[in-house]
């Protein structure tokens, strides 16, 4: 799952999904002020209350380039090493 939104919104959502106890829910990064991989700051572009359900890993992976987070959220799952 990625979220974005206000600082506040962010925590709340990943307070609520904790509380769902997924079977095998893991926090992978803790929530952050976004950082795109080109180092310049750009419109959010995800409407506010949208939820998207995407089936694979490898459309997640595009979304997250779409997001401008690839590099992020590689380094979180592990897929590449901290700079």
């Amino acid at each position: 799952m990625y979220c974005q939104g206000t600082e506040s919104g962010v925590k709340d959502w990943v307070s609520t999904v904790q509380r769902l106890r997924y079977k095998d829910f893991q926090l992978v990064k803790k929530p952050a002020e976004k950082l795109f991989d080109d180092g310049i700051k750009q419109e959010q572009k995800v409407p506010y209350g949208k939820l998207e359900e995407i089936e694979t890993v490898k459309e997640y992976g595009a979304t997250m380039e779409a997001l401008g987070v690839r590099s992020w959220w590689r380094r979180g799952m592990g897929y590449m090493g901290e700079t």
